[in-house]
């Protein structure tokens, strides 16, 4: 019995070796395009449930304090530092919604008491830490202001270094 020579197939090995890598190629560069989008839907999810929870709140405030001066609603904003770029976006969110959980017993005080509660809440909350994920973070509390039954709260987030 004869064994045909390697060298008829040869070129057609060529190409299916070309047309294998070229598959494994194109799997990759799918996944990942597939995992960005994948990434963005889940962002916009957390996004839009994060709307959702704070319409929810608000209605709810606003049915409770309808005619009154109070404040119904706090909106903790974390101040952009270019030069930092250690803090994660999703530790961000969480201790932003950790923050906001601590000062949530400043609603349906009166807005002309703020002075009082604000300046207790800036002595307790300066220089807090939190941890999230194993990872200590400090925060500082840059600004408050209070705008239609809205107290903004402005605060930058670093990481914490154990000495």
């Amino acid at each position: 019995m004869r064994v045909p020579s390697m060298e008829r197939f040869a070129h057609l090995a060529q190409i299916a070796g070309i047309f294998l890598c070229g598959l494994v190629v194109g799997c990759a560069l799918f996944n990942s395009v597939f995992h960005l989008q994948m990434e963005k839907v889940l962002k916009s999810n957390r996004e839009y449930k994060e709307q959702i929870e704070e319409l929810q709140d608000e209605a709810k405030v606003s049915e409770t304090y309808k005619n009154k001066q109070v404040i119904s609603k706090i909106m903790v904003r974390i101040e952009k530092n270019p030069a930092d770029n250690e803090v994660k976006q999703i530790a961000q969110e969480q201790i932003k919604n950790s923050l906001q959980k601590e000062l949530s017993i400043l609603k349906g005080n009166s807005i002309y008491d703020i002075d009082r509660d604000a300046k207790i809440a800036r002595l307790l909350l300066n220089k807090k830490r939190y941890t999230v994920d194993g990872n200590d973070y400090t925060i500082a509390v840059k600004t408050m202001l209070l705008v239609d039954k809205v107290l903004h709260i402005w605060i930058s987030v670093d990481r914490h270094i154990r000495n």
